[in-house]
């Protein structure tokens, strides 16, 4: 049995793709089955993966009305199923955060995208599933930043050590069928992803521990 991940953002919505992508991308390189669930009508994910066929990554598309049935299917056979939420439904998105463990948001720290993630955040709360900020937009004004998180924090978010740059973030790498991972050198957009991955392990270790205390 697995876990479920979904990963939420009703401002830029590509950066949350993409960033799911690169984490989903590290998980697979280092052993885990990783499932990836798409909403909505533009292939963002699956276009990526038909272009990236070494890689051990399921990816498919899931409708509203299967929606539950799909994410509790996934975590039966995969590691980590990665739900990507549409920016647009509302009633879809609290059935997802009612189905999965954890919830990720990527935010940038401008006032419109943290404005926005509280909204989620609140969701989550009612929902009680724990939800997760990973800063992203890096380098940025450090009071922007501090005010940023002090704001989620404050909201009930808990705000991931790791955060990440504008060279990780961006879709356009990701339309073409890459992202920063592949390649022998190492590269500081790689060791921001996996150092997000690592500290994401932890939390998935720390869920899972907790679900089968209380199972």
């Amino acid at each position: 049995m697995g876990i479920s991940i979904a990963f939420a953002q009703q401002f830029s919505g590509l950066t949350k793709s993409a960033v799911m992508t690169h984490i989903a991308h590290s998980w697979a390189h280092h052993g885990q089955r990783i499932d990836m669930i798409e909403f909505g009508q533009t292939p963002t994910m699956r276009k990526w993966a038909s272009m990236n066929r070494a890689l051990h990554l399921n990816i498919h598309l899931s409708h509203e009305w299967r929606a539950v049935i799909d994410i509790t299917n996934s975590v039966k056979h995969h590691d980590i199923t990665l739900a990507d939420l549409p920016r647009n439904n509302l009633m879809l998105m609290r059935a997802i955060v009612r189905t999965c463990d954890l919830m990720v948001i990527p935010c940038q720290p401008i006032g419109v995208d943290v404005s926005s993630s509280l909204k989620i955040v609140q969701m989550c709360k009612q929902a009680n599933t724990p939800v997760h900020a990973i800063i992203t937009g890096l380098p940025a004004p450090k009071e922007q930043v501090a005010n940023a998180i002090n704001t989620l924090r404050n909201a009930g978010a808990n705000v991931m050590h790791a955060g990440l740059g504008g060279m990780v973030t961006s879709a356009n790498g990701m339309l073409d069928s890459y992202t920063v991972m592949p390649g022998h050198k190492r590269t500081p957009a790689q060791k921001q992803v996996d150092n997000l991955r690592l500290e994401l392990d932890m939390t998935v270790a720390s869920t899972m521990a907790d679900e089968y205390a209380y199972s």
